[in-house]
């Protein structure tokens, strides 16, 4: 199973790593054309209507694929509640602009909510037929499913912005994917669905807790959209905004994908636990190789990324992504036991101690970023992220019946990688005086700096394992994986 989770991982990540490519040429280029006060406006947007947008977050999706074998009336259960709280949220959308707008002290906001209220709607009649290719493990027509949407949405938001030069690029980009989204859905599956509510109660038992997830989810992704919005106004928010998603990148876009192929994964063997804890623990371990080094060294090429990447218009983004960056490494650390808590039917685990840490953080953001600004709210969010890992692990791990040693044997031999090869980037960098340089000049510290880190976290990592005795584990692998494909090519 775990060789089927690695085949269904890696066309997610090859998804994943496609659509940020995409993503990232997007970023660039409209850092480039816009201004942080059009991500600002855009941010506040979003905060409000992702809040709407829960009405309809039961995630009918995961519950189909929960269960052993849907019926017709459980697809079509799942269409026509999806259509009816799509249209729902759009109606809320429309009426909350005005006080929305009101909140934040932003005319702007009105029109852009009404746009993006019509997508919300045509989103709801998205084909629930495109849940079979998780369920079926058919990685490569979900890929393309993902992928064409997400093309349409790149070159809507890059011919707008060229157009336009404002904010409205951002808002035609993400109309364009979702109405995409729908069109394509019957275009690439034969199942049509029909008003139905049949299946409501069946659904019904597993979605509330996904709704209930997904609203800590929102409140505890969107809190600092609130807090700075309000006290900072765009421009602030605009910049932190970015300083988020450059931070956290490496791991959300291992992560993100990596987890839509476990739920699925671990729903098919969730009546063997050993096979189950087994596979939890490679992942595991995979996840935390890959993922913790990426997040480190974010933080510490900091500052050559951002004059390279965007420009020093964006130079107020360095500090916040030293910190922000290091929260990746935190959600790499717990982000598997979500699809394993879903796969053995017990998603209330996850809610209750993601309701915690959302009620401790909220005072505390607030009132870090009353009284430090934009930087407390980013220490605030890393303070609380660090303070409750230990105590999500205690109550995940037991349920899990996977033993917290276990883990750490797998996450050790990373963290000491990563922290050396932190420390020592760190110094390089800090060495050359970057803020009176040429760009090119930049640009050969940053991948110079880059080159160094791998190495020095690949050499440290593979020191500490023949250090330890050559255990099993992801090391093995891979060099089993690396020393097959070159006999291959080679003999």
């Amino acid at each position: 199973m775990l060789r089927v989770l690695a085949h269904g991982a890696a066309w997610m990540i090859a998804f994943r790593l496609c659509e940020r490519v995409l993503g990232v040429l997007s970023t660039l280029i409209l850092a480039r054309l816009l201004v942080p006060d059009d991500f600002g406006v855009v941010a506040m947007a979003m905060s409000v209507i992702a809040m709407i947008e829960l009405a309809s977050a039961f995630g009918f999706d995961n519950a189909l694929i929960a269960r052993a074998e849907p019926q017709h009336a459980h697809y079509d259960t799942a269409f026509t509640m999806n259509a009816v709280l799509g249209m729902f949220c759009a109606l809320l959308m429309i009426v909350l602009a005005g006080p929305t707008a009101a909140f934040y002290g932003d005319g702007r906001l009105v029109g852009v909510m009404c746009v993006l209220a019509v997508a919300w709607a045509v989103q709801g009649f998205e084909n629930p037929g495109t849940v079979d290719f998780r369920r079926g493990l058919d990685w490569r027509r979900e890929f393309m499913f993902q992928f064409s949407k997400r093309v349409m949405s790149f070159v809507a938001t890059l011919a707008a912005a060229f157009a336009l030069r404002s904010y409205w690029a951002l808002i035609i980009g993400m109309t364009t994917g979702r109405i995409a989204a729908v069109a394509l859905s019957y275009v690439l599956h034969p199942y049509r669905p029909r008003f139905s509510l049949a299946g409501l109660r069946d659904l019904l038992s597993f979605s509330k807790w996904l709704l209930f997830n997904n609203i800590i989810g929102f409140v505890s992704s969107r809190l600092s959209s609130f807090v700075i919005g309000r006290q900072s106004g765009s421009h602030a928010l605009g910049v932190y905004s970015l300083a988020y998603e450059i931070g956290t990148l490496p791991t959300s876009e291992l992560l993100a994908p990596i987890n839509r192929a476990l739920f699925p994964g671990f729903a098919r063997i969730a009546n063997d636990r050993a096979q189950l804890q087994q596979t939890f623990l490679g992942v595991f371990g995979t996840v935390t190789l890959l993922t913790i080094p990426a997040a480190f060294g974010i933080a510490a090429i900091a500052e050559p990324l951002v004059v390279v990447a965007l420009g020093r218009k964006w130079i107020e983004t360095i500090p916040l992504l030293q910190v922000l960056a290091f929260i990746g490494a935190i959600q790499a650390i717990t982000s598997s036991t979500y699809p394993m808590c879903l796969a053995i039917g017990r998603p209330q685990l996850t809610a209750h101690v993601a309701a915690v840490r959302t009620l401790v953080m909220i005072p505390v953001m607030i009132w870090a970023g009353g009284r430090y600004g934009v930087q407390g709210v980013a220490w605030s969010e890393l303070a609380v992220a660090l303070c409750f890992l230990p105590v999500s692990l205690s109550v995940l791990l037991p349920a899990l019946a996977v033993r917290a040693r276990e883990c750490a044997r797998h996450v050790w031999r990373p963290l000491a990688g990563a922290l050396s090869m932190f420390a020592l980037v760190r110094w390089y960098v800090d060495r050359w005086d970057t803020g009176a340089a040429e760009t090119w000049t930049i640009a050969a510290v940053l991948f110079s700096a880059m080159a160094l880190g791998v190495a020095v976290y690949t050499g440290t990592v593979m020191v500490l394992w023949f250090a330890s005795g050559r255990p099993e584990g992801v090391e093995l692998r891979l060099l089993t994986f690396l020393r097959t494909r070159l006999v291959r090519r080679f003999a």
